[in-house]
């Protein structure tokens, strides 16, 4: 098949594009199918415009940034342009007449990735041809969701509460990467066979690496009891954290938080000047955001990791990669029982009640105590991120869903 995905923004720095959209694709690929990715960088000015093969069978198509022309126009008509375009190295029949034409250069379906911005205008313009075209939604966008957190204007809270409600009861399937998705989806009064379970997943081409680290640059743990937070900071209050550590710094004296990554709102300079005023910030090192090529070094680093996780919309409908990512490490993790955490983890993790600081920071002091037991929780872990969260596997589900479209 010939499928066609239409982004919502570039490549980075956001990661629907880059965690979800490109090893489905090469997934795909893997399968024999050819994946064409449509990109609006509105988002990455840097990106440059044009068409260019990342694999054998996927293609990324930049589009270039309007000059005159009003964005939404101008992104909208080059997406859909560019989604319908002849597939290179396809062509039609030519030995039959120019009305039987099968049309084969064409795409068979269309994915347009999230229902809001660019991409859910997008939407609507392929509804409107008549193209057979699906959804994926990965986000709880609106009220409720990121309409509340994002610095939307009035019209951009409308606009995305009314195309997720409206989209994917316009779409031919919905493919959704929670199960709190899944669950919305059927709310909106779509049949179960038109809803396909698409959680994150990971890749060989990406992970495997991981699987032997390079050391990792001086951290200044000094083979020190460490608690691993691998974070933007969206997920929890950015005081957690430190409370966590005070618990655990009851039992284990010398134990060091490792902050790797960085919040939306420069939440690690806060976490970072409260630790110094309760005299902590011996015990905590923040790395800021690490190039993805060093991730495997610095999360490698961690004895326990933790996944704390406020109980709102946006946690219970997330697919969350950075919790997937120290499963591949083979890390311990303790986490908040709150949406897709629970289905990742399984009974490969230790899960306390949302909003539990204090049973988090217990967890993680009881298996610091217990090396056993982080090997046995790590390799429990990484065996089902692989067995269960893969994109060799996962792509499966993408292609029923496709069939089942073409089909119909």
């Amino acid at each position: 098949m010939k499928v066609a995905f239409i982004a919502p923004f570039g490549l980075q720095p956001k990661a629907t594009a880059s965690a979800r959209m490109l090893p489905l694709a090469h997934a795909l690929a893997r399968r024999g199918h050819s994946v064409r990715i449509i990109v609006p960088p509105w988002d990455d000015p840097s990106a440059r415009a044009g068409t260019r093969s990342i694999a054998p069978n996927v293609q990324v198509v930049t589009l270039p940034l309007p000059k005159r022309v009003p964005s939404s126009i101008a992104f909208t008509y080059g997406l859909v342009r560019s989604a319908l375009s002849p597939f290179a190295g396809a062509r039609d029949d030519a030995h039959l007449p120019d009305n039987k034409q099968p049309n084969l250069s064409r795409p068979d379906v269309v994915h347009v990735f999230k229902p809001i911005g660019y991409s859910g205008l997008a939407g609507l313009a392929l509804h409107g041809l008549g193209v057979p075209w699906m959804l994926d939604v990965d986000d709880w966008e609106g009220p409720g969701g990121w309409a509340d957190v994002n610095r939307y204007s009035p019209a951009q809270k409308l606009a995305a509460t009314f195309l997720e409600a409206l989209l994917p009861r316009l779409a031919g399937a919905v493919t959704a990467a929670s199960r709190t998705l899944e669950s919305r989806a059927w709310g909106f009064g779509l049949p179960r066979r038109r809803v396909f379970y698409l959680p994150n997943g990971v890749s060989a081409d990406k992970y495997a690496a991981w699987l032997h680290p390079a050391p990792a640059a001086p951290l200044r743990i000094d083979g020190a009891p460490t608690l691993l937070l691998y974070t933007r900071f969206a997920e929890f209050p950015y005081t957690w954290p430190l409370d966590i550590l005070k618990h655990v710094l009851e039992e284990h004296p010398t134990a060091k938080l490792l902050v790797v990554g960085s919040g939306f709102f420069e939440e690690e300079a806060k976490l970072q000047a409260e630790a110094a005023q309760y005299g902590l910030q011996d015990h905590l090192t923040i790395t800021g955001r690490v190039p993805e090529v060093d991730l495997p070094a610095y999360l490698s680093q961690g004895d326990v990791a933790l996944y704390p996780m406020s109980d709102n919309l946006i946690n219970r409908a997330k697919s969350p990669v950075k919790l997937l990512e120290p499963m591949v490490m083979g890390l311990p993790i303790v986490a908040h029982r709150v949406g897709q955490v629970t289905e990742f983890l399984g009974d490969t993790g230790v899960l306390v009640q949302p909003g539990d600081v204090r049973g988090m920071a217990v967890a993680a002091s009881t298996l610091l105590s217990n090396p056993d037991k982080r090997k046995q929780l790590g390799e429990s872990a990484r065996k089902r991120v692989w067995a269960e969260f893969n994109w060799e596997k996962l792509s499966g589900v993408a292609e029923v869903a496709y069939s089942s479209l073409a089909a119909s």
